[in-house]
């Protein structure tokens, strides 16, 4: 029998996770070359990393979702969801996780267009 000890799981959860903020750098630089290219690497990756992680303590765990926090974050600020309304709504426990981004991306849309 294989026996992978917790070292080898965490190497190896480490190294998608890794893998996975590159996936999503490379969203974001396809998404916003501009702001994405004004970012230093290892500063991006760090961001990046920290945004997840917020995500991920919302319920957040599509790959999908994930890289629309992401950009969510770039665009709006990486506290976005500092405000007591924006909290309340993503620990809503009726929507599902996609739903949740889903909306936030036609919202940031939305209030976009109207900027222009």
């Amino acid at each position: 029998m294989l026996t992978i000890s917790p070292k080898q799981v965490q190497d190896f959860e480490s190294a998608l996770d890794k893998a996975f903020v590159g996936r999503v750098i490379e969203y974001l630089a396809q998404q916003l070359p501009e702001p994405v290219a004004a970012v230093e690497r290892p500063a991006l990756e760090e961001r990046v990393s920290a945004d997840l992680k917020v995500a991920r303590a919302y319920g957040i765990r599509r790959d999908a979702d994930l890289a629309k926090w992401c950009f969510i974050a770039f665009v709006c600020g990486s506290a976005f969801h500092a405000s007591e309304d924006v909290q309340g709504f993503l620990k809503d426990p009726l929507m599902t996780s996609d739903t949740k981004m889903d909306f936030l991306m036609r919202s940031l849309a939305h209030s976009l267009s109207k900027k222009v």
